[in-house]
Parts: C-alpha cells; sequence; structure tokens
C-alpha cells in the first residue's frame, strides 16, 4: 500500500543534471516571453528604406540581371572566329603505268585560316553596344519603380493622416453627444439633438472602419513590392513639402533620363551595326600553308596559298541603306519624346505650384479661422445661443478644410514624383530621408 502511494506522487528533481535542465528551460521560457513584445512591434521604414527594399527584390528587375549575362556571353562568343582548317590532299596514286601504286604519290597537308580581324572586332562592338542597352533598359525600370512604391508610400501615409484626424473626429463625436445627453436630461436641451449627436458619432465610427480597410489594402499593395509582411509602420514626414524654387525643372536635365539615353545607344548600336554590314560585305582573304610529300623525287616542299573572295563591295548597301533609315527613326523618336517630356514637365510644375498654393493657404489662412469658428460656435452652443444644426455646419466646414488640406498635400507629394519619374532624377534625399 505504502509503495502504490509512493508511485502515484509526482517524481521530484533529486538529481543535478535534472535540477540544470529545468533551470535551463525556465531560462528560455523567460527570455522568450521578454522578447516577445520586440519580436510582435512593428518596423518603421521610411521611404529610402522601402525603395532599397523594392530595386532589391522586385521581380520586375529580375529578369535583367540574366539577360545582363547572357548579353555579357553574346560578347565573349562574338569573339570567337572562324576556326583553322585542317585539309589533306593526295595525289597521283594507285594510277596505271608511271603512276601505279604509290611510288609517284604527292601528299600535301596544309592549315587554311581567314583574315577576319577587322570583322571580329567590329562584331565584338556591335556585341557591347547591345549589352549596354541592358543597363540602361534597368535604369529605367528602377526610375519607374522608384516612382511607384513611392506613390504607394505617400498614399498609405495620407491614409495615415485621415486616419488621425477621424479618430480625432470621433472622440470629439462621443464627448460631444456626452455633452448633449446631460443637458437633454436636465431639459435644455431637445431630444432630437441628442439622436443627431448618435448618428453623427456613427458616421464618424464608419469612417474610421473605411479607413482602416484602406490602409489594410496600402499596406498589402507597399510590401508586395518587396514581397515583404505588413507588420510595418510607415516614418516619414508628410507635411513636408517641397517649394517652387525646389521645383523649378531645367530641360537640360532630360538628357540624363535613362529614357533618353536608351535613345542615344540604340543609335550607337545601329552605328556598328552598319560598321559590321560594312565589314562583312567583303568576304575575308583566305590563306593556306602547308608542306608537300613527292614520293618520286623522296623529298618535301613548301606550300602556300591566297583565295581573294571576287565580288562587289556594295553587296550589303540595301541593309546599309535601311540601317540608316532606322537611325533616322531614333532620332525622330528620341526628339518627339523630349517634345512631349518638356511639356508634360511644364504641366506638372504648374499642377504643382497650383498646389502647393492652395496647402500653404489653407494651412494659414483657412484652417486657423476656421478653428477659431469652430471654438466659438461650441461654446455659443453650450450657452444655447447656437441651435445644433448651425454647430454641426461649422464643424464639418472645419474637418473638411483639414481634408482637404491632406489631399492637397497628397498630390504635392505625387506630382513631385511624377516630376522625378519625368526627369529621371532620383527622389531628393530631403524626402528619401524623411
Amino acid at each position: 500500500m505504502t509503495r502504490a502511494l509512493n508511485m502515484n506522487k509526482p517524481k521530484a528533481l533529486t538529481t543535478l543534471s535534472d535540477l540544470n535542465k529545468f533551470t535551463l528551460k525556465l531560462i528560455f521560457f523567460l527570455v522568450i516571453l521578454i522578447q516577445s513584445p520586440l519580436l510582435l512591434a512593428e518596423q518603421k521604414i521610411s521611404l529610402s528604406q522601402a525603395i532599397d527594399l523594392t530595386v532589391k527584390n522586385h521581380l520586375d528587375l529580375t529578369p535583367y540581371s540574366h539577360q545582363s549575362d547572357a548579353l555579357k556571353a553574346m560578347v565573349n562568343q562574338a569573339k570567337v572566329g572562324t576556326p583553322m582548317s585542317l585539309d589533306v590532299n593526295i595525289e597521283d596514286v594507285l594510277g596505271t603505268g608511271n603512276l601505279s601504286g604509290i611510288s609517284g604519290m604527292q601528299t600535301t597537308v596544309n592549315v587554311t585560316w581567314m583574315l577576319e580581324k577587322d570583322i571580329i572586332n567590329s562584331r565584338t562592338i556591335l556585341a557591347q553596344k547591345k549589352s549596354e542597352l541592358t543597363s540602361l533598359a534597368k535604369a529605367n525600370q528602377i526610375n519607374h519603380v522608384i516612382a511607384n512604391i513611392s506613390t504607394y508610400f505617400y498614399t498609405l501615409l495620407a491614409q495615415t493622416e485621415e486616419m488621425k484626424l477621424a479618430k480625432l473626429v470621433e472622440i470629439r463625436a462621443n464627448q460631444a453627444l456626452e455633452k448633449i445627453s446631460e443637458r437633454v436630461k436636465v431639459g435644455s436641451a431637445n431630444s432630437i439633438d441628442e439622436l443627431r449627436a448618435r448618428a453623427n458619432l456613427y458616421a464618424k465610427k464608419l469612417v474610421v472602419e473605411d479607413l482602416q480597410h484602406e490602409i489594410e489594402v496600402s499596406k498589402e499593395k507597399l510590401a508586395a513590392q518587396w514581397q515583404g509582411q505588413t507588420n510595418f509602420e510607415l516614418q516619414g514626414n508628410f507635411s513636408d513639402i517641397p517649394t517652387e524654387e525646389e521645383i523649378t525643372v531645367n530641360a537640360n536635365i532630360l538628357r540624363e533620363n535613362p529614357t533618353f539615353k536608351q535613345f542615344a545607344a540604340n543609335e550607337s548600336v545601329i552605328d556598328s551595326e552598319i560598321d559590321h554590314a560594312a565589314k562583312t560585305a567583303k568576304p575575308p582573304w583566305k590563306i593556306s600553308t602547308g608542306i608537300r610529300r613527292n614520293e618520286s623525287f623522296n623529298d618535301f616542299g613548301f606550300v602556300a596559298s591566297l583565295s581573294i573572295p571576287l565580288g562587289s563591295e556594295n553587296r550589303n548597301k540595301s541593309l546599309i541603306n535601311a540601317l540608316h533609315s532606322e537611325k533616322l527613326q531614333q532620332q525622330s523618336l528620341a526628339q518627339a519624346w523630349y517634345q512631349s517630356t518638356v511639356t508634360e514637365i511644364l504641366e506638372t510644375t504648374h499642377k504643382l505650384k497650383h498646389n502647393i498654393h492652395v496647402a500653404e493657404s489653407l494651412k494659414n489662412e483657412v484652417i486657423p479661422v476656421l478653428k477659431s469658428s469652430d471654438d466659438k460656435a461650441k461654446r455659443a452652443y453650450e450657452v444655447g445661443n447656437m441651435s445644433y444644426t448651425e454647430l454641426y455646419v461649422i464643424q464639418q466646414e472645419f474637418l473638411e478644410a483639414q481634408l482637404s488640406l491632406i489631399e492637397a498635400t497628397k498630390e504635392i507629394h505625387l506630382l513631385r514624383i511624377e516630376l522625378e519619374r519625368l526627369t529621371g532624377v532620383a527622389v531628393s534625399e530631403k524626402q528619401r530621408k524623411s
């Protein structure tokens, strides 16, 4: 009976080994418990970090590295010339009379190669020029990727600002409802005001819920650019906008745009194709050297030959003419793109200046006046000198002005991003570090 009771008791930590194992497990559990809030904490991401992550991990940029490797291989392949050939020629053998058997046999062994150094050089230069197009195409794609990620970033940042305002408005609506309910209880306010205030609170709650959904979607869009997770917060100064002087663009900067450089690189490739076509118009000479064995005289001799292909050097004339026309086409496309982009830059700059003026007017003139009006209206309503309808209208005007400021600021950021996409200039360090 005693043994049975002892078997039902929990096993004690009687050995030093068991005690050490228990201690290690306890320490490990405490470390996990302490670090879990840090592991669950949201990472803060700035615009520059978002851009770096996107450029490193964006799927649209991955093929360029493979394409670059392929073109490098083609450059090496272009350096390979036509292989030399070994020719063995046997004459005057197995005939009749004096040439019977092998007594009069002549054996010639020679090596033949082509004089094609100029052709190989032109072909190599053409392959190198084509490989340079990949880096420019990648730079152009990066320019668009940066514009997209910046747009997603500032759209989410604007939604975050709207959420802050919406939550603040919700708190104020709840406080207003509480005050109105107290006034209704003492008979100093109409019960209709309480119902309208309650409906207003519900509406403000719906705004917060809608913004939460929009923010979740925007986070998914942003994180998808670098195939990441959405457990992050944005780090940036949304109200930091450029001045009119900072958005002034010199049209000459367009010549540094990757798209413009691509046109110039295409022309360079065509020039190399023209040069290569001219070089290959006349086939290369062939040289052959070797030795000959004459069995009749039991002697060896040196042999050599030179093969010069006949034909006109204008063999590729039509191809060269076509390439010249293609070059003129590239020049026309470059000029058309340049003029069109200059026009877009002017239009975007005008829109930017207008939105900067709107944002400054709202911030420095409209909102301060409406805030003062809102404060006075609340005091007037509390002492019974204003109806709830009048108070609601003034509060909505104040709210709409703040939302208009957020929208104008967002539009400024998006237009600035578009301006930088058009010019090919990277996002300014001031904005990227914010």
